[in-house]
This record gives C-alpha cells, sequence and structure tokens, in this order.
C-alpha cells in the first residue's frame, strides 16, 4: 500500500494545500475506512436519538403480533 502527500502550499492560518498519491490498495482501504466509520458513527447517534423506552415498545409489539 503506498501513500504519498506532497505538499503544494502553506496558508496564512497554518493550513497546507496538499496533493495525494495513493495506489489501487490504499484507496479501496481509505474509502472501506470512511464507509465504516459513517455506518458506526451512524449506529451511535440513532442509540442516542431513540428513547430506551421506544425500544421497549417495539420488542413489546414484536411479541403481541399473531404468527402467520
Amino acid at each position: 500500500m503506498k501513500i504519498e502527500v506532497e505538499t503544494i502550499k502553506e496558508n496564512e492560518d497554518g493550513s497546507a494545500d496538499c496533493k495525494i498519491f495513493v495506489d489501487e490498495e490504499a484507496k479501496n482501504f481509505l474509502i472501506r475506512y470512511a464507509i465504516i466509520g459513517c455506518l458506526t458513527e451512524a449506529i451511535e447517534l440513532g442509540k442516542i436519538a431513540t428513547p430506551p423506552d421506544a425500544e421497549t415498545q417495539q420488542d413489546e409489539n414484536k411479541e403481541s403480533m399473531p404468527d402467520e
């Protein structure tokens, strides 16, 4: 896996403009890493946004539904 960073210009605010060169293996790794990170964050935010009693009510509704 190969990742190369080339600094183009340093900016007054301390940031820099860069070029990043990656091979196919590095590109696939970075894409997978980003997707997994997004999904993990979405799951955690979903847990925070879902009140504990809402989860209990959903479980109770599943149990009370007749089997088909």
